[in-house]
């Protein structure tokens, strides 16, 4: 969720639909802060508390809660659905390189290697990032296995992260939820040594 971080005189409600306009603001992840004022005739600083805000902005259909709500859930799970994207998830590493092989592409190279193998070669070519490797089929394929078990884990994951956020009926409880949690906590690496070919 986008936000602009800003600091008001005042504690603000988690959800203001009281804007003068159809948009409706989400002040997140409330902190005090101390700032120095000039104050008095004397102009001396004097330190002050104000309260910092993560400010978000939303245009739900109407500013009724149900709609609000729905707005906020949205929201929620195009964020879901950027960070199942972002490296945060979707990257494993070769040989200390980062890198992701979609799904689609891993299908792909699932068949290739299949078809090395048919015609009786021992080793295979993986292209990433214009960077070629020619690896044994057999390392390949265990790494391949390994990307497609982690990726599984991570899509049931996403999938029950969306499906919760759709199943709440608290704003507050949407916007609180942590939806980073629960991925496996280390993905898939490994040291295969290129090869080169017969």
């Amino acid at each position: 969720m986008k936000t602009l971080t800003q600091i008001f005189d005042s504690e603000k409600p988690l959800v203001m639909t009281d804007t003068g306009s159809s948009k409706v603001y989400l002040f997140l992840n409330g902190r005090e802060v101390t700032v120095q004022e000039p104050q008095g005739e004397d102009g001396e600083p004097q330190e002050v508390t104000k309260y910092e805000y993560d400010v978000a902005e939303i245009t739900p259909v109407s500013k009724s809660d149900a709609d609000v709500l729905a707005a906020v859930k949205q929201q929620v799970q195009a964020d879901i659905e950027a960070y199942d994207k972002s490296d945060a998830v979707n990257q494993f590493f070769l040989n200390g390189m980062p890198m992701w092989v979609p799904d689609a592409d891993r299908t792909k190279l699932a068949k290739r290697m299949n078809t090395d193998e048919q015609d009786g070669k021992t080793v295979t070519k993986v292209i990433y990032n214009h960077v070629a490797f020619t690896l044994p089929i057999a390392a390949a394929r265990q790494m391949l296995q390994k990307v497609e078990s982690y990726a599984t884990a991570c899509f049931d994951k996403t999938n029950e992260h969306i499906l919760t956020v759709l199943g709440m009926t608290d704003v507050a409880a949407v916007l609180g939820y942590d939806y980073r949690a629960g991925y496996p906590e280390a993905k898939p690496s490994a040291v295969i040594n290129p090869v080169t070919e017969p």
